[in-house]
């Protein structure tokens, strides 16, 4: 069974380019291999980390900087924000701990037993 071209059902990640698939994109499909956006499958095509601008794909340029908080190399994340991997995961504990004690406060279980 070949390669079909078709329009994406469900959203999902190119197996080429690691961007997200939107439903509603051309994508070409092959059981086993899974999706890749039609761009992605032209000779040619970018191999570097890619965004969605302007209805079509553009490679982003390589990322050469640290982060300015704690040093670790910048890395493009799944909107084309640079982000420093080590930073956000830091943000998203900071951010679930001041949920917790939120949620545990509002319970009525006071901060005094946190």
């Amino acid at each position: 069974m070949g390669t079909k071209t078709m329009t994406a059902k469900y959203a999902g990640t190119c197996t080429a380019c690691k961007a997200p698939i939107a439903r509603g994109q051309r994508i070409e499909w092959r059981r086993g291999a899974g999706a890749r956006h039609v761009d992605c499958a032209k000779p040619g095509a970018p191999t570097g980390p890619t965004m969605w601008s302007g209805g079509r794909l553009v490679e982003l340029p390589p990322l050469d900087r640290a982060c300015k908080h704690c040093g670790s190399a910048m890395v493009w994340g799944a909107l084309g924000f640079a982000i420093c991997r080590p930073c956000e995961a830091r943000k998203a504990l900071e951010e679930r701990m001041e949920r917790l004690t939120r949620d545990y406060v509002s319970a009525g279980l006071g901060e005094e037993n946190f």
